[in-house]
This record gives C-alpha cells, structure tokens and sequence, in this order.
C-alpha cells in the first residue's frame, strides 16, 4: 500500500512540475505545443524550441544528463 500511494505521488508531482514547465515555454513561443517529457516527445519539443531560437545556451539545462 505505502509503494502504491509513493508512486501515485511521485507520478503527481511528475505532473504538476510538467504542467509548470509547459506553461513557462508556452508563454515564450508562439505555436509551441506542450511535451510530456518523455524521450521522444522531448526532442521534438527542444526542436520546436531551437526552431523559435528559445534554446538557451545552457542547453542541457533542459535535459537529464547520465
């Protein structure tokens, strides 16, 4: 029960920091569509991004690095 709830929250918090981030970059281009993060999508939305020149130079600011 403990694990279910944690993942339940983890995947909340999840959430609500993407809808953060989304709204941040949707106010900042124009005709950007929002991402949920995930590899695949996230490219394209830093393509999107980089296509506007909102890439800021720090770039892997943006992205988790291993």
């Amino acid at each position: 029960m403990e694990t279910s709830l944690a993942s339940l929250l983890a995947k909340y918090a999840r959430e609500c920091a993407m809808t953060l981030f989304n709204t941040y970059w949707l106010e900042k281009g124009q005709d950007l569509k929002g991402t949920a993060g995930y590899y695949t999508d996230g490219r394209r939305f830093l393509k999107d991004l980089d296509l506007q020149g909102l890439i800021p130079e720090n770039r892997d600011s943006l992205k988790r690095v291993k």
